[in-house]
């Protein structure tokens, strides 16, 4: 059967551990009130009760660790090299401690599990097996933050590990605008981001690369340009696309509509109308399936209401137009139209991931949360 973590409130987690608890914490500057109150947030995380049934305690000196290297790496806290876990705001302590260390180790332990499995098959292959990860959640929840930080905790850690986003995976310029002519009455597929739009057989070329390659063995990652073609996007020279050198030990696939299942003609009707049942063709009929097939386990960030995506977004191109100015940012307006082209597959197809999992996961190990507005990870609805 599936196996699938859909976290509840719970402290499970002692504060103790073989390293030394709170005096390594004290070594970081932190005093014992100020570990116990941090400690505090992880242990009664909704996600600590999927970490406790997968690996038992974790020792708090790895965690504060963990969270310590997360802080600097974001720039969180005291400003300087070495910040101070102690200044973090509620807010950056809950997204620290209660979402990105718990979701760390959670894959930490997955790939434990993917080795060892590895181990038992096949005795004298003493090679590791790589890890892909699919992450799958809605647009400005923060996903690519959060699988950015994934990826430098593991390369802190001496393991290899790259992300890549399905938008990396979108159509070249000029295969887009003849997928918008082929369906000019579709205002799904007139610009990027619904099904139909992507190259999924470059997404499994890639993927497959990453997993197969050996030491000093070269794969480049393909990359996509939002900003070519006057905003309409087009796929990245590739002399431009990063370079990873094998063998790759973690791969973190990531994007707002991984892992959704086809819903076939009559349901994508009844929630999106002709148009998304056009985009749910797509979705079947092309090689999507086969790419969520290349995933070993599957974090999925679930929200309760789609209508907070379009908040996320607000938030981002506020923030962009500080930076930017606004002649060279989306309006309010221009940001509602954005989203409105995304939500009937959020209507049509969330549900059913959320109910059973993302598509072709084949009963792989799933760690599923929900998040609130402010994104931080809350108790089961």
């Amino acid at each position: 059967s599936r196996e699938v973590f859909v976290p509840r409130q719970t402290s499970v987690l002692g504060l103790e551990g073989p390293e030394g608890g709170f005096l390594k914490a004290m070594a970081d500057g932190i005093n014992d009130s100020d570990s116990a109150a941090l400690l505090s947030v992880f242990s009664s995380s909704p996600l600590a009760s999927a970490l406790s049934s997968r690996r038992g305690d974790v020792s708090s000196s790895r965690l504060l660790s963990l969270a310590s290297r997360c802080a600097s790496h974001l720039n969180l806290g005291t400003s300087g090299p070495s910040p101070s876990l102690a200044s973090l705001s509620s807010t950056e302590r809950n997204r620290l401690l209660a979402y990105y260390v718990p979701v760390y180790l959670w894959c930490e332990n997955l790939r434990e599990e993917i080795i060892k499995q590895k181990k038992m098959k096949e005795a004298e292959n003493d090679s590791t097996p790589t890890l892909v990860v699919g992450v799958s959640a809605p647009q400005g929840c923060g996903k690519t933050t959060l699988v950015e930080e994934l990826a430098r905790l593991f390369r802190d850690d001496g393991v290899n590990c790259c992300n890549v986003s399905l938008d990396d995976f979108y159509l070249r310029g000029e295969q887009q605008d003849e997928l918008a002519a082929k369906h000019p009455e579709n205002s799904l597929l007139q610009f990027r981001g619904n099904f139909g739009s992507h190259d999924p057989d470059l997404g499994i070329r890639t993927i497959d690369a990453l997993r197969q390659a050996s030491k000093g063995d070269v794969v480049k990652l393909p990359r996509y340009d939002k900003a070519l073609r006057g905003g309409r996007g087009d796929r990245a020279p590739e002399s431009t696309w990063p370079q990873v050198t094998g063998p790759v030990d973690v791969v973190l696939l990531e994007g707002w509509s991984l892992g959704f299942t086809p819903v076939g003609e009559e349901r994508a009707v009844s929630d999106g109308g002709p148009e998304l049942a056009q985009v749910d063709k797509y979705l079947n009929e092309m090689p999507y399936g086969d790419l969520h097939e290349r995933c070993d386990g599957w974090i999925v960030v679930q929200i309760e209401d789609p209508k907070v995506v379009f908040e996320w977004r607000l938030q981002q191109e506020v923030a962009l137009r500080k930076v930017k100015g606004d002649e060279n940012c989306l309006t309010d307006e221009q940001v509602s139209d954005f989203v409105d082209r995304f939500m009937p597959a959020y209507k049509g197809y969330l549900s059913g991931l959320y109910a059973n999992g993302p598509h072709r996961a084949n009963g792989r190990p799933t760690l599923a949360f929900y998040v609130d507005a402010n994104r931080t990870p809350f108790a089961s609805p």
